[in-house]
């Protein structure tokens, strides 16, 4: 953040060019959003400013800077707060760029590029697959490097559904319920031959994936990465690994997985637990209670429910069913009490099991349920029916929120 609007921006520029702020080019600054006699930039800033800088540019052409240095003198103008200190990065801006090179930096300061062009269509022109790429992996980084080649590509059809250890994914996400119990079921994938489905409680807390990788050279000999569904690495709350002191989840893992797992990738909920009441709090409290037990202080803590498994030593699981995924969590994971717990589930097979269901999570003001197909594999970034959310104020008869009249 630069602290720079079109005002401040402006009178820097009249000084940059060292002309009067009363003058006819100093007015088309200052007052940007007038229509000028042979203009028609008004209300658009950065165009304004080309206007006046061609007029006056140091260079005709393109300047000698670099990328690099660019970015040194931003960061230097983002920590400067006066005029007397962002004046000379202003003129050294002027004096090595040509005025249509100055106009995009201005841009760059606002925040108003206006490029005409969405993101998808700048990663289209990167590579064929840089779209899909970026929409489950968050990462631009990754993006630049591993398809660097516009006409190579380095993933097969398996693109938007690929895992890689230590590399942020976009999760698999729950469809809103259908009107009736028995449309859920059917578009759940339910049949005669196949009638089962999981019923889980859903979570009041921040989804989030947990990755850890052996490392010999890393205290305590695993390294961990956290990040949530928005692609926000969490890894400095809750720990990068055992011996992390500072943590508020990672040393209390030690014992969390099966010898022979070097590496995992697990997907679950990090919600507030309270050990007084044994209960689940607000998903408000969350960071709060992450950052006490950061500093051992007693009281609620971060508790992370796992439920599913998506890599294993090696190998992506995200084809196999979730049925199967679950076996393999269960074989890996073990239960830490209210710090990292596998999330149950209740198998079910009629349609009034999620009634039943449905009634208890209102009794105990929890958020509602999340049924699950136990034969879909795991889809990157999308939200299909094969997992489902079912709330309470969906269905009619079982609203938490009435309209009252005060006699």
């Amino acid at each position: 953040m630069y602290g720079l609007k079109e005002k401040a921006i402006a009178k820097l520029l009249i000084k940059t060019l060292k002309i009067g702020a009363k003058s006819d080019d100093g007015l088309a600054l200052t007052e940007w959003k007038m229509p000028g006699q042979a203009s028609k930039t008004a209300g658009d800033f950065p165009s304004r400013c080309h206007e006046v800088l061609q007029k006056r540019a140091m260079r005709s052409g393109v300047g000698d800077m670099s990328i690099a240095e660019v970015n040194i003198l931003l960061d230097k103008l983002s920590d400067e707060q006066k005029e007397e200190g962002q004046l000379p990065i202003f003129e050294t801006f002027y004096t090595r760029m040509g005025a249509e090179e100055l106009t995009w930096l201005i841009r760059i300061i606002l925040r108003q590029m206006k490029l005409g062009a969405s993101e998808k269509t700048i990663l289209d022109k990167w590579h064929p697959q840089g779209e899909a790429l970026f929409s489950v992996s968050s990462s631009l980084r990754r993006v630049c490097w591993d398809l660097h080649d516009p006409n190579a590509s380095s993933y097969g059809e398996d693109t938007r559904n690929r895992v890689e250890l230590m590399a942020c994914f976009q999760p698999q996400l729950a469809q809103f319920q259908m009107r009736t119990f028995e449309q859920t079921l059917h578009k759940l994938g339910c049949t005669a031959e196949h009638p089962e489905y999981w019923i889980e409680e859903k979570l009041d807390g921040e989804r989030m994936q947990l990755h850890m990788q052996e490392d010999p050279n890393h205290p305590g000999g695993k390294r961990f990465r956290f990040w949530s569904r928005k692609a926000k690495d969490y890894t400095h709350l809750y720990g990068d690994g055992f011996e992390d002191e500072g943590s508020a989840l990672t040393r209390h893992l030690k014992d969390a997985f099966h010898e022979g797992v070097s590496e995992i990738i697990l997907d679950g909920e990090m919600i507030t637990w309270d050990p007084d009441t044994n209960k689940m709090l607000p998903f408000g409290t969350l960071k709060s209670a992450a950052k006490s037990e950061q500093m051992y202080e007693n009281g609620a803590r971060p508790l992370f429910r796992v439920f599913d498994c998506l890599f294993l030593n090696g190998n992506p699981l995200v084809k196999y069913e979730l049925q199967e995924r679950r076996k393999v969590l269960n074989k890996t994971v073990n239960d830490v009490y209210q710090r990292m717990e596998k999330h149950h589930f209740k198998e079910a097979r009629s349609v009034t099991a999620i009634d039943e269901e449905l009634r208890k999570i209102v009794e105990n003001a929890s958020e509602g349920l999340v049924l699950k197909n136990p034969r879909s594999a795991y889809q990157l970034n999308d939200r299909n029916n094969d997992w489902v959310k079912v709330k309470p104020e969906y269905m009619t008869g079982f609203g938490e929120e009435l309209d009252c009249v005060i006699m």
